[in-house]
C-alpha cells in the first residue's frame, strides 16, 4: 500500500520542508479596474476592498506600491458607454492607460485583459460570430501591444 507522509506535517517547519511551492511579493499580480474621466476612485460593491480607478487616481494609488516592490499589473478596461470599437481603439482606455503607466513607472510590468465582455452591451466576451470575435480579439491584443504592454 502507498503510503504519503502527511504525517510529516505536523507543524509550520516539517510543512516548510516539504512545500513544493513558495511564493513571494514578486509573484503576485495586481488586478486593476479603470475607468473614464478624472479623479475617480469607486468602490466595487459586489468585491469589497476593489474599487475601479480612473487613469490619474490610478497613477496615484499605484506610486507607492511600486515604490514597496509592486512588479506586475493586470488592467481590465470598464468603459462608460458599450461598443466593442473601443477595446482596440488605439485612444481607448486601455491603451491610453497603458502609455501613461509605462511612461512613468517603465520597470512595472503591464498585462492587459483582451476580452469583450465590458464592451458589449450584452456583456458576453463575444460578438456571436468565432471568426469576427477572433478578427476582434486580434485588432485588440494589437492596440495595447501598440501601446507598449508586456503581455495581453
Amino acid at each position: 500500500m502507498f503510503r504519503r507522509f502527511r504525517h510529516r506535517r505536523v507543524d509550520d517547519a516539517a510543512r516548510l520542508r516539504h512545500r513544493e511551492t513558495f511564493l513571494t511579493k514578486e509573484d503576485f499580480i495586481w488586478p486593476v479596474f479603470l475607468v473614464e474621466g478624472g479623479g475617480r476612485r469607486e468602490p466595487v460593491v459586489s468585491m469589497p476592498g476593489v474599487s475601479r480607478f480612473s487613469i490619474d487616481a490610478f497613477l496615484d494609488e499605484v506610486s507607492p506600491l511600486v515604490e514597496r516592490g509592486l512588479r506586475s499589473i493586470l488592467l481590465f478596461g470598464s468603459p462608460d458607454r458599450k461598443g466593442v470599437e473601443q477595446a482596440y481603439d488605439p485612444e481607448g482606455l486601455i491603451p491610453r492607460a497603458v502609455r501613461e503607466i509605462k511612461g512613468r513607472f517603465p520597470s512595472l510590468e503591464v498585462l492587459t485583459d483582451v476580452c469583450l465582455c465590458s464592451y458589449t452591451r450584452d456583456g458576453h466576451c463575444h460578438v456571436g460570430d468565432n471568426d469576427e470575435t477572433c478578427r476582434i480579439l486580434a485588432r485588440v491584443a494589437t492596440a495595447h501591444a501598440r501601446a507598449g504592454a508586456d503581455a495581453e
